[in-house]
């Protein structure tokens, strides 16, 4: 699961971005891959793919720490969708 990059403390590099990353990935084999532009979105996003199972595993800059309470509060009301 891939989403926008989000610059900590530095200039954005010039055409990067999470959704280009996300295309050339795809364009060289990696099937299995979800882009979700909002971090808003990300971790129902992940909830969404989620199979009993799977590890999550969320690295990144600024508010992506949210995501693991944010997708454990999903888990728990609503248990694991099928992807």
């Amino acid at each position: 699961m891939l989403t926008d990059i989000y610059p900590a403390g530095e200039d954005p590099v010039a055409d990067v971005s999470g959704e280009k990353i996300f295309h050339a990935l795809t364009r060289r084999g990696h099937a299995d891959l979800h882009f979700a532009p909002e971090r808003a979105a990300l971790a129902e996003a992940v909830h969404g793919v989620c199979r009993p199972g799977d590890v999550v595993l969320t690295l990144g800059a600024g508010d992506v720490t949210r995501i693991g309470p944010e997708l454990l509060a999903r888990l728990r009301d609503g248990g694991v969708h099928a992807g």
